[in-house]
This record gives C-alpha cells, sequence and structure tokens, in this order.
C-alpha cells in the first residue's frame, strides 16, 4: 500500500489563535497543511451556517488567462467554479453564497496580476465571509503593501512528524 498522509486535524491551531475576523488569509510556507486547513474551513463554515459555502481552488484557472484587470479576474475565478457569463462576485450576490473559500492564490500573483486580484478579493469581502490560502512570501510581495489591503492573516505553522 503506498504511503499516505493521514488527515491532520488542523481547525484547532485556528481555533486557539482567537482570531475571528474575516477576510482571512491563512499563510504559510508550501507544504505547512494550509490547504487541509481550507479544506476544513469550508466544511465548518458549510456546517455552521445555514447559507451556501463555495470552495475555490486557484489550480482550476488556467495559467494562461489574463488577470491584469479586475472584470478578467472576477469572471476568471467564476470561470474555475464552472460559472460562465459572469463574474464571481455576481455569484456571490445572485446566489446568496455566505462564505467562500479561495485556495492557493499564490498561483495567480504576478505584478501584473496583484492590483486586480486584490480589488477583487476586497470586493468579495464585503459580500460573503472570505477566507484565502496564499505561501507567506507571495503574499507579502505581491499583496500586503497595496492600498485597501484588509485581511487578517494566520500563520499555519508547518506540520511536524508527531502529528502525522
Amino acid at each position: 500500500a503506498p504511503n499516505v498522509i493521514p488527515e491532520v486535524d488542523r481547525m484547532h491551531l485556528f481555533q486557539n489563535s482567537g482570531i475571528n475576523s474575516y477576510p482571512l488569509v491563512l499563510l504559510g510556507e508550501g507544504g505547512s497543511g494550509k490547504s487541509v486547513l481550507a479544506s476544513q474551513f469550508f466544511e465548518r463554515l458549510a456546517g455552521d451556517h445555514n447559507e451556501l459555502t463555495l470552495f475555490l481552488a486557484c489550480s482550476r484557472v488556467p495559467s494562461t488567462a489574463n488577470l491584469n484587470t479586475h472584470d478578467q479576474v472576477d469572471r476568471a475565478l467564476a470561470n474555475a467554479l464552472g460559472q460562465e457569463g459572469f463574474g464571481i462576485k455576481e455569484l456571490v450576490k445572485m446566489a446568496h453564497i455566505g462564505s467562500l473559500v479561495i485556495d492557493t492564490i499564490d498561483l495567480l500573483l504576478s505584478e501584473d496580476s496583484s492590483p486586480a486580484i486584490l480589488e477583487v478579493l476586497t470586493d468579495l469581502a464585503n459580500e460573503t465571509r472570505l477566507v484565502v490560502t496564499c505561501r507567506k512570501r507571495e503574499w507579502k510581495d505581491h499583496l500586503e503593501q497595496l492600498p485597501n489591503y484588509g485581511f487578517t492573516p494566520f500563520h499555519v505553522p508547518l506540520l511536524d512528524k508527531e502529528k502525522l
């Protein structure tokens, strides 16, 4: 049988942090368990609230997507959820999405795309409970210093061998 890393409950790390505000960014190094924690957030938010919760994996946005304007980012994120013809902000409003978890936003960040991405994330944060995952370095280099930055950071510690 192949070696498979067992499911590790990471939610207690966040629950013990005292952080309870949105929008929230889960920051960490590659392999720290950000995506695991994001999926656990999704499960908790979907179960805790009587409203729709969406999970968006940025790996579903094509690497060739042009993400230099608000509209391009807005539509690319909706397309990654299988929705054509309108943007994610409109989808969140129309479907009354209560919570949105966006995993691996760092895959989309570049010097050119970052201002438009932050603008869309800020719009989404005004419409829904927003949780985003990102590698620490990319977040710091591309988003943290931009105007209108309003995310609460949670630094995801690396998984240690005793926990596995």
